[in-house]
């Protein structure tokens, strides 16, 4: 019974190089069917539009064979892309490809080297503070709490403990209509010196979508990824789904659309992630067989019982004992043979 428990666990651990277990890691990408996932949208554009695709392949190389006539997107990934990836993005837009950009709504920091865009964090994240020591500032002044008068440090942690609320906006897109809009971002002005730069979505505190023409192609630059998220799509007070299929629209080519998932799985922290990336997982499965095969020879008997062996040797005090012992149980046995001539 022990032998086929551990056939069975050396079955399983081989049939892995066919097929292995996802393993859903906590980013916002298009396998999540969470709150803050894109399956929704990638399940909406997989029904109505022709070619729906994710890639897992590194950007500096991938895009060298890109098709032009797509639309790759960029969706509020796990870590912005490196100056090689931005270099190799813009190199492919400015070939004719459609880009698609959005921040992250929790860390909108987000510039694009080479040209003039950059989206702006309205949020001052919170100093870290070492626990049980006093980092409070005293005003000079030392207005009281109930006043109107606050000092510079209560309010710089008022905002930097804001949570990103929904803001008004106004669309070229999609006039009229209502949306729900969180961002805690702003792209910066700056960047429409650049002639044909077009503001798709604005708010009271500047522009939240921008597309900008970039060489023979385009980049739609979103402050908030939100609007693409599975809780604004699933959102029915609000037409929020519209907005995101617009601004999907509005990169260009809408024939052929690709979403990244490059930036998502490198860019979340591995430990035994490593050792189940796509390129090393199948010397970590042979790995697991020969931990298994190590497990099934400890555990099980080869062969015939081999003979029970003798101690080779004794120490002083044991051999003593064995002898006196022998001594005088031959004794007992002569005088015992001794008495029973005699009668």
């Amino acid at each position: 019974m022990a032998s086929m428990l551990w056939l069975a666990a050396l079955a399983i651990t081989l049939s892995l190089h066919v097929w292995f277990p996802r393993i859903d890691a906590a980013v916002n990408d298009t396998y999540n069917v969470d709150v803050g996932g894109r399956n929704a949208l990638y399940q909406f554009a997989e029904r109505r539009i022709e070619y729906v695709n994710r890639n897992h392949e590194p950007l500096a190389n991938w895009l060298d064979r890109f098709d032009y006539e797509s639309t790759f997107c960029l969706l509020g990934p796990a870590r912005y892309p490196s100056p090689r990836e931005w270099q190799a993005l813009l190199t492919w837009v400015d070939g004719g490809g459609k880009l698609l950009v959005a921040a992250r709504w929790n860390d909108a920091d987000l510039a694009i080297p080479g040209i003039q865009a950059r989206v702006k964090s309205t949020v001052v994240k919170k100093p870290f503070k070492i626990p049980g020591a006093d980092n409070r500032k005293k005003s000079r002044s030392s207005p009281s709490r109930s006043g109107t008068d606050s000092s510079e440090d209560e309010k710089s942690i008022d905002t930097a403990e804001q949570v990103a609320v929904a803001v008004p906006v106004s669309t070229t897109l999609a006039p009229g209509t209502d949306f729900t809009w969180k961002t805690e971002g702003v792209i910066d002005q700056s960047g429409f010196d650049q002639p044909g730069a077009q503001v798709l979505v604005s708010a009271a505190d500047g522009p939240q979508a921008v597309r900008i023409h970039h060489g023979q192609g385009s980049i739609v630059l979103v402050a908030t990824d939100f609007i693409f998220s599975n809780a604004a799509l699933h959102d029915r007070e609000h037409k929020n789904a519209v907005l995101a299929v617009k601004l999907l629209e509005s990169a260009g080519a809408a024939d052929a659309v690709v979403f990244d998932e490059s930036l998502n799985e490198t860019g979340t922290p591995k430990v035994v992630g490593v050792l189940l990336d796509p390129s090393l997982r199948p010397a970590t499965i042979q790995l697991v067989a020969l931990i298994v095969l190590f497990g099934w020879r400890g555990n099980s008997r080869f062969g015939a019982l081999l003979p029970r062996s003798a101690q080779a040797r004794h120490d002083m005090a044991d051999h003593t004992t064995r002898w006196a012992t022998c001594t005088t149980r031959h004794t007992t046995e002569l005088a015992c043979c001794e008495s029973t001539w005699t009668n």
